[in-house]
């Protein structure tokens, strides 16, 4: 990261930098209780009406500021259509929008792979010609969609919603995600495998499971559970109640 990308980001992003750099599980107690200090104080700092000093505070608000304009996390995507001619012309007309996650309502049983694609999707529609290079012959058949104007995001975040969750069904996590997104006007491939998520249970109840950056194991930290201190486990779902549902996914992107 270049030092202007360094002079951007929030005190809460430079904390984060150092806790990812941390081996967490042999950190102790007093540690992880001076961090999540020194966090919150942060957060006051920057809205004592979103993070008062006392009480619960959102972690869904907590990883949207948090995050905000990290460049491992941010990209950049502006509408754009084709028409007959296949060529491809940006909506100048638009701001271009700067996003570092994508919020995705999930309906009951639905695949989060599906709602990806969805915001992806080459919508169809019959207008006037736009600037078609086919003139007269023009089709008037204009597709357009949301295209990445500047590279895929190295780890894609997904915060999820859910519309009438369906808890007698498992909410099956994809390990992988194959997807066909628009960058600067072609279809990359793009293939993402999962690293880390934290499942809401109830309340302020919260676990969180993240790969391990050398054995490639899955860690799983809950604070009700092992003195708060974190374990492994085989698989994304283990000992999960149906109630837990997944609410901030990451996915890393994986370079062929």
């Amino acid at each position: 990261m270049d030092i202007h990308s360094l002079a951007r980001l929030r005190p809460t992003a430079f904390l984060l930098r150092e806790v990812v750099k941390m081996a967490w599980g042999q950190t102790t107690d007093t540690a992880r209780t001076s961090i999540r200090d020194f966090l919150c104080s942060k957060l006051f700092d920057a809205d004592r009406k979103m993070f008062p000093k006392r009480g619960f505070r959102s972690a869904l608000d907590v990883a949207i500021y948090t995050l905000q304009d990290t460049p491992q996390l941010t990209f950049t995507k502006l509408r754009a259509w084709t028409c007959c001619d296949d060529f491809l012309q940006l909506d100048e007309s638009r701001v271009p929008e700067i996003q570092s996650y994508l919020a995705i309502t999930l309906e009951r049983n639905a695949l989060l792979i599906d709602a990806i694609r969805h915001i992806f999707r080459v919508r169809k529609t019959v207008l006037s010609p736009r600037s078609c290079t086919r003139g007269q012959a023009c089709t008037q058949t204009l597709k357009y969609g949301y295209v990445i104007i500047d590279r895929p995001p190295p780890i894609l975040t997904i915060f999820c919603y859910y519309r009438k969750p369906d808890f007698q069904t498992r909410f099956k996590l994809p390990i992988v995600l194959q997807l066909a997104i628009p960058v600067h006007g072609l279809t990359e491939e793009l293939e993402y495998r999962l690293t880390g998520c934290v499942f809401f249970c109830n309340g302020n109840h919260y676990i969180l499971r993240w790969m391990g950056r050398t054995d490639g194991r899955i860690l799983s930290f809950d604070g009700l559970k092992n003195g708060g201190h974190p374990t492994f486990v085989t698989t994304w779902e283990e000992s999960l109640g149906r109630e837990s549902m997944p609410h901030m996914v990451f996915y890393q992107i994986q370079y062929k």
